[in-house]
């Protein structure tokens, strides 16, 4: 499943953790390791967004967009979570396990 099949308000949640990995500077010095992209990289899917064709579980979008959930869900602690996101952790979560779950894996975590 591709992100511009979720629903709107999911779609602004992932919008809203690739901002937040590449605004909040949480992984400064270690974005391409912790990411699997480059700043840049994820900067381009990003001003895509919506449009981003993450159809293919190793283009540059699917990567940058699973790898921003899971840094958001398990990775990094985020503070003042209010400034960055307009859901809940667990509404976040949810939504991580939906993309993953409709592009056929039965896991989350860094790919």
């Amino acid at each position: 499943m591709s992100v511009k099949e979720l629903p709107p308000a999911e779609q602004t949640l992932i919008q809203q953790c690739l901002v937040f990995v590449l605004e909040s500077r949480e992984l400064e010095g270690e974005f391409g390791t912790r990411m699997g992209v480059s700043e840049a990289q994820a900067r381009q899917v990003l001003e895509m967004w919506p449009d981003v064709d993450d159809v293919a579980d190793d283009s540059i979008a699917a990567l940058a967009i699973n790898n921003a959930l899971n840094e958001v869900c398990h990775g990094v602690h985020v503070r003042d979570w209010d400034r960055w996101f307009a859901a809940s952790p667990a509404e976040v979560t949810a939504a991580y396990v939906r993309w993953a779950r409709h592009r056929g894996w039965s896991t989350t975590g860094i790919r």
